[in-house]
């Protein structure tokens, strides 16, 4: 920003206090019909390149990865936030599965939902469904400009995370999840915590006990670490408290609930705030962990992942 602002200040002075005074200096003045278009062309190349060396011409995604597991069965559900910024617009569009409902946010314009909601409909893009994925074209995603999409998917059979022996002196976490936990949190039955790092697939390792207040400490930093974006709102001209947002969401949680208790991010996020921010506590019998983002639930291939998170939580066994 600070350098587009730079090229934009250069330019300027350069067309009036530099160059208009030089040429009429000179009695020249009639060459500003020449000098501002040539140095409009060069500073737009100038900002068109340095947005091209900064950016690049690959994708960047910021993924909020949620999934929730049944102990009982093994079976869970995802909810996957992730923000795209592609300096050229992917060919291939935006892939999905087949069985996921996704939610676009296709403007990134001041333009609230409130707004948006009275204007024309129009076509976003064009959507492809097969029986294996759903493809979403190339316009919905254009070149240098962000765009966000909300998916929520089930995903049975996905493993489980469980806690044996719990009353002994140093009880196993063991995990037949598919991928690696960085870090996890359990509290068992009785209300008592134990950690463990570097929880792998098929294996099982020493968890260390915690109390309560060290407890409160890690889930609160887990959550605070990752903090999601909030909503975007704006206010309005005239007074009115509410105000509008840019937030889809919001605006439809506001439409069919109740304004003092506006529900922004699902169940999912809201039970994550609530355990690990607000009380910094678990209910027995659950577990929080953190993972890597899987790289199947990434919609452009081979897009670059900036500060993302996959929370893993849910009942153990």
């Amino acid at each position: 920003g600070y350098t587009f602002i730079g090229l934009l200040t250069a330019f300027v002075r350069l067309v009036g206090p530099v160059a208009y005074r030089r040429t009429t200096r000179y009695g020249r003045g009639y060459l500003m019909f020449a000098i501002a278009p040539v140095l409009a062309m060069v500073t737009t190349l100038a900002m068109f390149g340095y947005g091209v060396v900064a950016d690049g011409f690959g994708t960047i995604a910021r993924v909020r990865q949620l999934t929730w597991i049944d102990g009982a069965s093994g079976d869970a559900a995802q909810r996957i936030r992730s923000t795209y910024f592609a300096g050229i617009r992917p060919g291939d569009g935006l892939t999905f599965p087949a069985d996921a409902e996704v939610i676009g946010y296709p403007e990134s314009s001041g333009v609230s939902w409130e707004e948006a909601d009275r204007s024309t409909p129009a076509m976003v893009g064009d959507v492809f469904l097969s029986d294996q994925k759903q493809v979403f074209g190339s316009s919905f995603l254009p070149s240098r400009q962000q765009r966000q999409f909300v998916v929520h998917q089930p995903k049975p059979q996905t493993g489980v995370v469980s806690l044996q022996g719990s009353s002994g002196a140093a009880p196993q976490l063991s995990s037949t999840l598919s991928f690696p936990l960085i870090r996890v949190v359990v509290c068992d039955g009785a209300g008592n915590y134990w950690l463990a790092d570097n929880l792998l697939p098929g294996q099982s390792v020493a968890a260390e006990s915690l109390s309560s207040q060290d407890a409160s400490k890690n889930l609160g930093t887990m959550y605070t670490e990752h903090l999601p974006v909030s909503a975007v709102r704006e206010a309005t001209q005239r007074r009115d408290y509410r105000r509008r947002t840019r937030d889809l969401q919001v605006n439809i949680s506001r439409a069919i609930g109740d304004e003092a208790s506006v529900l922004i991010d699902g169940y999912f996020e809201t039970w994550l705030r609530t355990h690990l921010q607000l009380k910094g506590a678990l209910p027995p019998n659950h577990f929080v962990g953190m993972a890597q983002v899987s790289e199947e639930v990434l919609a452009v291939d081979q897009a670059q992942l900036v500060e993302s998170i996959h929370y893993v939580y849910g009942t153990i066994p």
